[in-house]
């Protein structure tokens, strides 16, 4: 005879959920905790949720993960855009757009080329940075219209 679980597991089991907000629509997903990779349940875009650690050069068009982003003091990214829960600075950035759900933290050492739309900045004296950042509340950018990130070429054309 089989045993049936027992109603204390079927709670840790449900406490084993975590919500993510998709970097593409701005909707929200209850996925596992161990879960790499979803789609997302609004727009059915595929979602990445690992973390990303860079230690050396790493060129890409397009990186994107609900998850950290971290460059250490050797990695270096170059992309157009970066679409990140999070981002930990001790490297070098070189992006057009770097959109952030989460802080964006950049150390002493680190460098950030590119523009930065995030709920939080913290920076580390003697860091270089160079673009157009706008921090706050994220529902309250201009870059997320109806819920969807938008990217403008170049934000200065737009306020004129």
């Amino acid at each position: 005879m089989a045993r049936q679980p027992s109603k204390k597991l079927k709670e840790e089991r449900s406490d084993d959920k975590v919500l993510i907000h998709c970097h593409e629509c701005g909707g929200e997903n209850e996925v596992s905790r161990r879960a790499m990779t979803i789609t997302c349940s609004k727009c059915f875009k595929p979602l990445k949720l690992e973390d990303i650690v860079v230690e050396r050069y790493d060129a890409r068009r397009t990186l994107a993960t609900v998850g950290v982003v971290t460059v250490e003091k050797k990695g270096q990214i170059v992309a157009d855009t970066i679409k990140c829960g999070a981002l930990i600075l001790r490297g070098q950035v070189k992006s057009k757009h770097v959109f952030s759900n989460g802080a964006v933290l950049v150390s002493p050492q680190a460098e950030l080329l590119g523009d930065v739309k995030a709920p939080s900045l913290a920076i580390g004296g003697g860091a270089k940075l160079d673009g157009y950042y706008e921090i706050g509340d994220l529902s309250t950018l201009p870059w997320r219209e109806n819920g969807k990130v938008v990217a403008e070429e170049n934000p200065d054309e737009s306020a004129a």
